[in-house]
């Protein structure tokens, strides 16, 4: 994957996405994403920020911590993912940076029904998704900025604020380049 216009970094996963005005289509509108896979043929991720009225109790019978589902982008909207903090581990779980990883199975009910959680985590439905060449013309529309290993303390943020907070961490990253 090419280098960001703005940063010249390398899309990894760990790295987030954040959208700029220019794009104004749901669900992308103000989106903050977490890429999850930057691979030859595809490019993965989970919207981090669009909350929905739906919570664990609808989608599982296990006696678990009630928590909030997020979409997570318009692919696969019927499966069901939990980003975590990577030490907790499930036997369908993408480690996918040495902080964050991404499990979907029902074993993660069983355990988390039993106290054993991960430092953070949160519910999604969904994944976003785009061929390479594709995120790279995006990128050169300037529609998204990219941002390298954000904060714990910006992942884990209250949707209503993630976007805000991330165009406020590239805008202070940006400027301490030149200072």
């Amino acid at each position: 994957m090419a280098g960001h216009f703005q940063t010249g970094v390398r899309l990894q996963p760990g790295s987030l996405l954040i959208a700029t005005p220019r794009i104004t289509q749901q669900p992308w509108r103000r989106s903050v994403i977490m890429l999850t896979e930057t691979k030859k043929q595809q490019v993965m991720g989970i919207i981090l920020n669009c909350s929905t009225m739906m919570t664990t109790d609808d989608v599982t019978d296990f006696a678990i911590p009630r928590k909030q589902i997020h979409v997570g982008g318009p692919i696969q909207n019927s499966a069901l993912f939990m980003l975590h903090t990577a030490e907790f581990q499930s036997s369908n779980t993408l480690n996918f940076h040495t902080n964050w990883a991404l499990s979907s199975d029902t074993l993660m009910f069983e355990k988390l029904s039993f106290g054993q959680e991960p430092t953070w985590y949160r519910f999604y439905m969904g994944a976003a998704g785009w061929h390479p060449k594709q995120l790279e013309r995006e990128l050169a529309e300037q529609s998204w900025l990219v941002l390298p290993n954000p904060s714990y303390e910006l992942i884990s943020a209250d949707t209503d604020d993630q976007w805000q907070l991330a165009v406020d961490t590239c805008s202070q990253n940006m400027f301490a380049d030149y200072l």
